[in-house]
């Protein structure tokens, strides 16, 4: 933040949402796996469960195995909003978004010198969100089960696996995964958003269609990932 410019309003309420759903989720991943009576697990609190699901849901009727009608719910509910606010839930909601945030307010604290990456290569890299979507739908669809679960930085790291039920055999790819994510965003602002985030790649393609887009404000207004305006296409 520039020194001595007044602050704007969602500079302080976007923290507060982040942290309010991290510790949300937190809480709900502890009492999962402590909890004596069935309580619910991240899968049926994830939307994203809404697009590994959809094409055996609309083929056979059926959903994934760990898939819940809670995520269709939340799934229509992100595209409603998708295209309404743009990627408002990647910056408010999404705990992943929260943790790069967080990578990045320690990497300004340490001063570690972030990796500028080339325009073409920035832009090339963009597409990886859009593979690795593609390829988990056909994974979900083709094994009927949440064959992304072992690789899921957000799953992997917000479920506590790691602490109750850690199975390296199992999850030893996603772990280096997510431990990459962790590592390359102290260096690279949003390292998982920008290049392999399935979600964040489906959101991208939904805004292209949305009536409504998203402006950004003049420079010195406010941070641009903050303060927008709408405005009907």
């Amino acid at each position: 933040m520039v020194k001595g410019r007044k602050r704007h309003w969602t500079e302080i309420a976007r923290p507060i949402s982040q942290a309010g759903f991290v510790v949300y989720v937190l809480i709900a991943a502890l009492l999962h796996n402590t909890s004596e009576v069935e309580t619910p697990s991240l899968h049926t609190l994830c939307p994203f469960g809404a697009v590994e699901t959809a094409w055996t849901l609309l083929t056979t009727g059926k959903f994934i195995s760990k898939i819940h009608q809670s995520s269709v719910i939340l799934g229509l509910g992100l595209l409603v909003s998708a295209l309404v606010v743009g990627g408002a839930f990647c910056g408010w909601i999404c705990p992943l978004g929260a943790l790069h945030d967080f990578t990045s307010w320690v990497r300004r604290k340490l001063r570690i010198s972030e990796v500028q990456v080339p325009a073409t290569a920035d832009r090339i890299l963009r597409y990886g969100r859009y593979v690795v979507l593609i390829l988990i739908i056909y994974m979900s669809a083709s094994t009927l089960k949440l064959w992304f679960g072992n690789y899921d930085p957000y799953h992997l790291l917000f479920g506590l696996g790691f602490i109750f039920e850690f199975n390296l055999a199992e999850q030893g790819i996603g772990y280096l995964i997510t431990i990459g994510v962790v590592v390359g965003s102290l260096f690279i602002p949003r390292l998982w958003c920008r290049y392999l985030c399935p979600l964040g790649g489906l959101l991208s393609l939904i805004q292209r269609i949305s009536p409504i887009k998203m402006r950004r404000t003049a420079p010195g207004a406010a941070p641009p990932s903050y303060r927008c305006a709408l405005t009907v296409a």
